[in-house]
């Protein structure tokens, strides 16, 4: 660090260089790095030279730096924590947490909206109410305390693929309909278009070889699975299925029903014969 002296003397050295001479007074002088300097007041502004530093730092690089600090340089203000994409309490979002649970809350009277592809068409008016406007993923069990409404139109879809679902329709004007879809029959048989209700132990029974047997099933079918898991009864459009022996009251019905309806005409009782045979076939009487 240089000192100059304001004041220059005009005077001529000596010839006695051992003197302090005015020369010596005019000259810079150079204080000794680790010379400590009593305190000094500045009273005027203080210019440093560009390139020079300060403890190893450039003011005149880092004084721009400086420039942009805010007054009081409150970082915490609700600009600079929406500059850098946080939320404020003061923006009406508040989080809290008691030890045991996290608590994110709106402003009262307003819902909750993750997503801006919509609004609340069934009127949310809560901070405890929240609409999702993108599509929404659970990896786990759900539960649900009240009741689920789907609305009118909108599929409520089984598997993966689309493959079912369970549709409440009112766009006919001259019906409303519960509409359920099952997959379609391939030209394999594949897919087999059933509807199957029993206990629950049903998930265990193997649908094929070695359980139950749903062969020949091509169009949507509702079958009832017995207590056995072994066999089942079923109903589709165009055919009715019945595996056991049907009762009435306490008696069986068998095949010799149709001898108390024989009327002696021949054509009539062919008739007769033929409708047994055929409930005979489709298991809806036992054999006699």
């Amino acid at each position: 660090m240089a000192i100059t002296h304001t004041k220059v003397s005009s005077k001529s050295d000596s010839d006695d260089s051992t003197l302090v001479r005015p020369s010596d007074w005019n000259a810079d002088h150079t204080i000794a790095a680790g010379t400590v300097l009593p305190a000094i007041t500045l009273s005027d502004t203080v210019t440093v030279t560009a390139g020079k530093t300060i403890d190893g730092r450039d003011v005149s690089v880092d004084g721009t730096k400086l420039d942009g600090v805010e007054t009081l340089a409150d970082v915490t203000d609700a600009i600079n924590v929406n500059a850098a994409g946080a939320v404020m309490e003061s923006d009406g979002i508040s989080i809290s947490n008691d030890g045991a649970k996290t608590t994110i809350a709106g402003t009262a009277g307003d819902y909750n909206r993750i997503g801006d592809a919509g609004t609340t068409s069934h009127g949310l008016a809560s901070e405890d109410d929240l609409l999702i406007t993108g599509m929404f993923e659970v990896n786990g069990n759900t539960h649900f305390n009240g009741s689920t409404v789907i609305d009118d139109n909108v599929a409520l879809v089984l598997g993966r693929g689309f493959d079912s679902w369970l549709k409440y329709i009112i766009t006919d004007a001259d019906a409303l309909m519960i509409q359920f879809v099952l997959p379609h029959v391939d030209e394999n048989a594949n897919n087999v278009p059933v509807l199957a209700i029993g206990d629950r132990n049903m998930g265990s029974v193997d649908i094929g070889a070695g359980g139950i047997d749903f062969s020949g099933i091509t169009e949507p079918t509702l079958a009832m699975i017995n207590a056995a898991r072994d066999d089942y009864a079923s109903l589709s459009a165009t055919a009715l299925k019945i595996s056991q022996t049907q009762v009435v009251g306490a008696r069986v019905i068998d095949a010799r029903a149709d001898d108390a309806l024989n009327s002696g005409d021949a054509t009539t009782d062919g008739v007769i014969d033929a409708l047994r045979d055929a409930m005979i076939t489709h298991g809806l009487i036992a054999a006699a």
